[in-house]
């Protein structure tokens, strides 16, 4: 594994094969031929491609996936995404236009709100329930 340590910085084009961890501050392209691990202290500005990237960091700029993105609860990404696959823990933050085939967000923070056809469906199931519970009492 490559490792960038936190105290350093990187400006202009990080490329390198095999699995990758930045923990500094980079201000430029990456393409890596590998997965892409950006830590919790690493800020990158620019674009970065990778086969796989899990972002547990911030990201200011594009990223591409080429076969997952996954951002962490403290990750906060804005710019733009595309990934074949995404998953999105809850806590992190996105800011993006997103290009993505499929999304994996933990059910309990998607929430529909009721279409204005199936509130009335709604009422008089609720309607219909109170009354048969007042005949039963």
């Amino acid at each position: 594994m490559i490792r960038i340590p936190k105290n350093s910085t990187i400006i202009g084009e990080l490329r390198c094969d095999g699995a990758t961890r930045v923990d500094a501050r980079v201000e430029g392209e990456g393409n890596i031929n590998g997965v892409l691990l950006i830590s919790q202290s690493c800020v990158w500005v620019g674009k970065i491609t990778a086969d796989k990237i899990i972002v547990e960091g911030t990201v200011e700029g594009q990223i591409i996936a080429r076969q997952k993105l996954q951002l962490a609860s403290k990750a906060k990404v804005s710019g733009k995404i595309s990934a074949p696959e995404m998953h999105i823990s809850p806590g992190a933050i996105v800011n993006c236009d997103v290009s993505v085939a499929r999304v994996s967000i933990p059910v309990g923070l998607l929430k529909t709100k009721p279409t204005q056809d199936s509130q009335p469906e709604l009422i008089d199931e609720l309607a219909s329930r109170r009354k048969s519970i007042q005949k039963a009492s």
